[in-house]
């Protein structure tokens, strides 16, 4: 893939095959892989998930927009009440506090995708610039660029 950005994009084309010409739903084309072994996906009264790609394991309780979630992939992350996470990768064992920001959307010319690493804590109310690659803890209220 190349860059973050590129992975971004590549994994964003799966929810618009109209335009990008992957659809994974195709059934002249076969994917073979493996169950993951996990429970089913769970999807809470009053979540709400618009066109997104939710596998195995999620368990889903806010809001999810244009999201590709894959088994595995966030084990054990959590991101708590009223945490923003916008065109962001984040890895496993994350922990997102309550009125986080992580991430924007991009402006311009700008591909801004915010990466948090394995086993970070984003503490409460802490914000996360567009261009951040967050690999140590991140304490309440702090602003990382």
């Amino acid at each position: 893939v190349g860059t973050i950005a590129s992975l971004w994009e590549a994994n964003m084309e799966v929810l618009d095959p109209e335009h990008s010409g992957i659809n994974l739903f195709d059934d002249n084309w076969k994917i073979y892989s493996r169950n993951s072994g996990m429970t089913g996906h769970k999807i809470a009264s009053g979540a709400i998930v618009e066109n997104s790609m939710i596998t195995d394991g999620c368990r889903i309780g806010g809001h999810v927009k244009h999201s590709v979630l894959f088994a595995g992939v966030m084990g054990g992350t959590v991101i708590k009440a009223g945490a923003v996470v916008e065109h962001c990768i984040i890895a496993e064992n994350v922990v997102i506090g309550e009125n986080a920001v992580v991430g924007a959307m991009p402006e311009g010319d700008s591909a801004g995708v915010a990466t948090v690493g394995s086993g970070v804590y984003i503490g409460a109310g802490a914000k996360i610039g567009p261009d951040a690659m967050i690999e140590q803890n991140v304490k309440d209220g702090e602003e990382e660029w």
